[in-house]
Parts: structure tokens; sequence; C-alpha cells
């Protein structure tokens, strides 16, 4: 409503008062600008509607919805074979027991990594899941006939193989964590409205330093509303940032 009742009417009518006046250069200058403000428009409008989706946070989306059910999967396998050995070996038992807590411990410290990016998270994701893959080969190399059923194996086989997915699936959710864009309305804040919005500015300036007195109250009302939708982008990133 600010865009269409504000922005974009006091807009046009700064337009036509350059066509009435014969200002084409200033005209021209215009069209320009009005490119300017529907790129800004359509940037606070992506800014609003991304803030308010989960995908914002690309790798916490990335780990909910294709991480987290690998991680289901290996402790469900993990957590079978530890109960069918608790009356049998305790030595594999325990290396099963020791894969659970390196399991878990390289998801704590991933999720750590993604709430604040800070490397030594990210350092013990891979090192913990280093350890994890370790002993899973120690159970496949000693388990003295105690994980040799056809269920058994099976159990390993699709905890190796999901170990090998979350490994991938891990450092690509890192990866989206130390980028730019990590989330992706501040992004877009930060990296769009706030340039755009500075340029406009300059420019409404610009016009209006060049043109009669009456020329330059429309321009800096123009300029104004362009300042108030900046103020409403900025009190949505803050609101972005206490809900972060």
């Amino acid at each position: 409503q600010a865009w269409q009742q504000g922005i974009y009417h006091v807009a046009a009518e700064l337009k036509n008062h350059l066509l009435n006046m014969n200002e084409v250069d200033s005209n021209d200058k215009l069209q320009q600008i009005f490119i300017k403000l529907q790129q800004l428009h359509e940037a606070q409008w992506w800014l609003q509607e991304v803030a308010q989706s989960p995908a914002n946070h690309q790798a916490k989306y990335h780990f909910v919805n294709n991480i987290a059910p690998s991680i289901e999967m290996i402790s469900q396998a993990i957590s079978s074979i530890i109960q069918q050995l608790e009356d049998d070996n305790n030595s594999i038992l325990a290396k099963a027991m020791e894969f659970r807590y390196q399991l878990t411990e390289s998801v704590n410290e991933l999720q750590s990594f993604i709430d604040s990016a800070e490397s030594h998270h990210d350092d013990g994701f891979t090192s913990h899941l280093r350890i994890s893959q370790n002993i899973l080969n120690e159970l496949d190399v000693n388990s003295n006939g105690s994980l040799r059923s056809t269920e058994h194996q099976e159990l390993l086989n699709l905890i190796r193989t999901e170990l090998s997915t979350l490994k991938t699936l891990g450092l690509e959710t890192i990866r989206l964590r130390k980028a730019p864009q990590w989330n992706v309305a501040q992004y877009l804040l930060t990296d769009e409205i706030v340039p755009l919005t500075r340029l406009l500015t300059k420019e409404f300036s610009k016009l209006a330093s060049k043109n009669t007195t009456t020329m330059q109250q429309q321009v800096i009302k123009v300029g104004d509303v362009s300042r108030s939708a900046f103020i409403i982008n900025g009190s949505l990133a803050i609101l972005m940032l206490v809900l972060a």
C-alpha cells in the first residue's frame, strides 16, 4: 500500500510535471529511477516472503530435510545392534555403544556450527565422524561371529551407506552456513535493498538540485517515501535477528 499510494503515485506526478516542463534529460533519468524503484519494490517483497520461510536459513533447512532422516536411520540401526548384543559379546557391544556416542557428538557439533559458524564445531563434526567410521570398520573386521548374521550385516551395510551420506550432506551444510547468503533475507537486505535505497536517494537528490522549487518539493516527497520503505525493511531485519 505504501508503494502504490505513496512512492509510485508521487513518482507519476513528478513524471507528468517533467513532461509539462519539457525536461527531457530529467525525464530520461526519472525513467531509470522508475526501474530501480521497481527493483527495490520487488526486493522488499522477496525479503518479506523469504524471511517467513524455513528455507531462509539454508543450512538449517538442509539439515532438517536431508540430514535428519539419515541420522534417524543410523541411530535406529545401531540401537538395534546394541540391543541384540546386550547378552552376547561385551567387547563388540562396547564398540557399538562408542559408535553411537561418536555419532551423537558429530551431530551435536554440526548443529552447533549451524547456529554459530564457529570453526571448532566444523572440526569437531569431521573429527567425531571420522572416529565413527573407524569404529564401524572395526565392527566389520573384529565381530568374531557376533555380527555375522544376515540381519546384522544388513544393518551394518545400512549404517555404512547412511554414514557416507551423512558425511557428504554434512559438508554441504557447512558450505551453506559459510556462504555469504547463509541467511537469504539478511543477504537480500544488505546486498540488494540497502545499495538500491542509497542509489535512489542519491539520484533523487541530484534530480532535485537541478530543477525548480516546485519540482524539488515533488522529488523530496518521493525520496522521503522511499526512505520510509527502507525503514520498514530495517525493522524487518531487526525482527529477523531477534527470531534467528
